[in-house]
């Protein structure tokens, strides 16, 4: 089922499978933003990861002396979520703990996504609560696609991300999906990362620690802009399929990140992963901003 968030400027629409983030339509410019899923390309619109970001090692974790399996990105992308409340601004979806998740992840919890539309903004937000007996221990990230370029009379490449900030910061290396613990020079007191599709060949661009709190995906040569605001995340990813030649761009602030190749730690132990203390919450924020110009 797909339910919508409809002002004066923009529509969302979001499916109950995986609280989905499904379409960001400018009312304006008469312009879908989000990915429409093409299944010869990449099948989803804006994935929700949950509690892991990226691979595990052989699809295979333990915690202490058990051992679990999860595929990429987890779980909560596949799920069916319940609409807890709904307003004329805002929807907040719900997935709790049950006998099926506690088989591939042994905690108890509950995960809210709410969805709030203001003027010509977006906002995401993620709430994780812990219900067990004990801490918790969890990633959580966001994988929205979306079109680029904005229209059919330009090209991927004549698009560009611009940071609030000039950054000085490397890219995370990736080898078959897991981290290889290696690092390439990405930007030198710079604030544009002019896009190409070879950009990707190897895969995701994975930057941590930025000062930025936003990045414009951008037209070099007009104000056409989307701006994504990802203020208190510490990882943002770029990633579009390798080879695929394709006209979309996936922006993915992240808290976790893909195993490191060979390594395989206590999960506990995960590079960015959080923890949570019986009864409390977690909550993150990202919002999607179409510039009018």
């Amino acid at each position: 089922m797909t339910f919508h968030l409809e002002n004066d400027l923009l529509k969302g629409s979001f499916k109950q499978l995986g609280a989905e983030l499904c379409s960001l339509f400018d009312k304006q410019t008469q312009t879908e933003h989000v990915w429409q899923a093409d299944p010869k390309v990449w099948s989803r619109h804006a994935p929700i990861l949950f509690p892991i970001v990226g691979q595990v090692e052989n699809n295979t974790y333990h915690i202490g002396e058990k051992e679990y399996k999860l595929s990429q990105h987890g779980f909560a992308r596949d799920r069916n979520f319940e609409v807890e409340k709904q307003s004329d601004n805002s929807i907040v979806f719900l997935l709790k703990s049950d006998a099926e998740s506690l088989k591939v992840y042994p905690y108890q919890f509950e995960l809210r996504v709410v969805y709030t539309l203001t003027q010509n903004k977006l906002a995401i937000g993620y709430e994780v609560k812990n219900t067990d007996q004990q801490k918790i221990w969890f990633s959580i990230g966001a994988h929205p696609g979306f079109v680029c370029p904005f229209t059919s009379e330009e090209s991927f490449s004549d698009y560009t991300l611009a940071f609030e900030k000039a950054e000085t910061v490397e890219r995370m290396l990736f080898a078959d999906g897991l981290l290889n613990g290696k690092k390439q020079a990405c930007l030198d007191n710079e604030s544009k990362i002019d896009l190409s599709h070879e950009l990707f060949d190897g895969d995701a661009i994975i930057l941590s620690n930025l000062k930025s709190t936003y990045v414009d995906l951008k037209n070099k040569s007009n104000k056409k802009a989307l701006r994504f605001h990802f203020e208190s995340f510490p990882l943002l990813a770029f990633w579009t399929k390798p080879g695929a030649k394709a006209d979309y761009l996936c922006i993915e602030p992240w808290f976790g990140v893909a195993d490191t190749k060979g390594e395989n730690k206590d999960y506990r132990e995960k590079a960015f992963i959080e923890k949570l203390e019986v009864g409390s919450v977690f909550d993150c924020e990202y919002a999607l901003e179409i510039l009018i110009s």
